[in-house]
């Protein structure tokens, strides 16, 4: 029933796995994360106007503009808000109708004010002083990774979420890792295993 729908819906080919080889080659031959992904997502696209114009045309559904420009609008609203499909099939259409840009708006948002707030408690000096009062108890290397697990838990439990209790924590202790000629690797282990 599912691969009857997904055929029903789908020009199937196996040319269609190149997008997604384009990718794991481009990391493989380690570009940055975000210019493979930003390639794949638009070679995809032009992948879905090329081999997949009448499943994009129905996603349009509007039959009153030119086709170059109802696939150009298929493109870009699939990138930007993600695709929806009905294919009559309720699982195959939970499956394969998913977010696009818009639906990662929220964790933007939240990474972008978890930075705003660091930088005010940063600027305004409370942050040196949270971090002066912790460090006054830390002896060794030990204490202060336990320190900064410790930290990076409390925010996680007091601000209830995951990027302030990365941020923050990170702010503070960057300097006395630093200070004390540890890796910048063993600060980030720690804000991740107790952060996350």
């Amino acid at each position: 029933e599912i691969l009857g729908a997904l055929d029903a819906s789908f020009s199937i080919s196996p040319w269609l796995l190149l997008p997604a080889a384009l990718v794991i080659a481009l990391v493989v031959r380690k570009m940055p994360a975000f210019p493979a992904l930003l390639i794949g997502a638009l070679v995809g696209g032009l992948f879905a106007v090329f081999f997949q114009q009448q499943t994009v045309l129905t996603f349009v559904g509007d039959t009153e503009l030119p086709r170059w420009v109802a696939l150009l609008k298929g493109f870009w609203i699939a990138l930007f808000d993600g695709f929806r499909l009905d294919s009559g099939n309720q699982a195959l259409d939970d499956l394969l109708s998913r977010g696009g840009m818009s639906s990662m708006l929220n964790t933007v948002w939240l990474i972008v004010s978890a930075m705003m707030f660091g930088a005010v408690l940063e600027t305004t000096g409370m942050l040196a002083r949270i971090a002066a009062s912790i460090l006054s108890v830390v002896r060794g290397t030990g204490s202060l990774i336990v320190a900064t697990l410790g930290t990076s838990f409390g925010m996680n439990v007091l601000a209830s979420d995951q990027y302030i209790a990365i941020v923050l924590p990170g702010r503070m202790f960057r300097a006395e890792y630093a200070r004390r000629g540890l890796a910048p690797k063993n600060l980030s282990r720690a804000l991740e295993d107790a952060g996350t």
